[in-house]
């Protein structure tokens, strides 16, 4: 768990049990409410779709763990991008708006470390 005003893009958090991808961040002044608030846009990891929430900044947000493994780069297709696991011999297709700039950057062949939640790909990294 961290205080919801150290979240960063990228990361990725748990909302009733479901993992998030934060997308987007943004601090709001106090206005209305006498607290500072942050508006979150996060996604699904599960569905891709949007969900947008207001917390203030000195609540909670439960993050997930993630596990990490290195994973090879293969080719895009229609529906996304092919990854390779070298360790286990499994390949992993992960839809286009889960891979984001990442993967959308990579070339052939190149290694990338990978986070895994409910044994699906959902945080990249390049090596």
């Amino acid at each position: 768990m961290i205080l919801v005003q150290n979240i960063r893009v990228g990361m990725i958090g748990l909302v009733a049990g479901e993992a998030f991808t934060i997308e987007a961040d943004e601090l709001c002044p106090p206005g209305s409410t006498l607290y500072l608030m942050v508006d979150l846009r996060l996604r699904n990891l599960h569905d891709g779709t949007l969900l947008q929430m207001r917390r203030r900044t000195d609540a909670v947000f439960e993050m997930a763990t993630l596990t990490d493994r290195e994973l090879e780069y293969l080719y895009r297709v229609d529906t996304g991008y092919i990854l390779f696991d070298p360790a286990t011999f499994e390949e992993y297709c992960v839809p286009t708006w889960l891979g984001g700039e990442v993967l959308a950057q990579m070339q052939s062949h190149q290694r990338l470390n990978a986070g895994f939640w409910l044994g699906q790909p959902v945080h990249f990294e390049v090596l």
